[in-house]
């Protein structure tokens, strides 16, 4: 069982009873020292298999997102972002800067 860090399920996408048991269209992991591995072999692996079509990481030690796509049942890496705008095909409406995101507080 594995639980993510934040997942987005769309409005127009039609849900069943519950929408916890619905694939969302978007999950997002955010990496931990002690996640990391987990993030990116178990859990995109399982995601994978269960046809979640985005999947990001964020790294805030490292500042960067990772953004992979489903296509023909296996992830592809789409975006890598460590500065400037981070836009997704996917999302055109959603835009953001990585600097502002990663930004520590003073």
């Amino acid at each position: 069982m594995v639980q993510p860090d934040l997942m987005y399920l769309p409005g127009s996408r039609p849900a069943r009873n519950d929408p916890v048991d619905s694939v969302p269209e978007l999950i997002v992991e955010i990496l931990s020292p002690s996640s990391g591995r987990k993030d990116r072999v178990l859990k995109l692996n399982h995601y994978q298999s269960s046809g979640v079509t985005h999947y990001w990481i964020l790294d805030p030690e490292g500042a960067f997102i990772e953004a992979y796509e489903l296509q023909d049942g296996l992830y592809v890496s789409m975006v890598r972002a460590c500065e400037g705008i981070f836009s997704h095909p996917s999302f055109p409406d959603l835009s953001f800067n990585i600097e502002e995101l990663f930004s520590k507080p003073d």
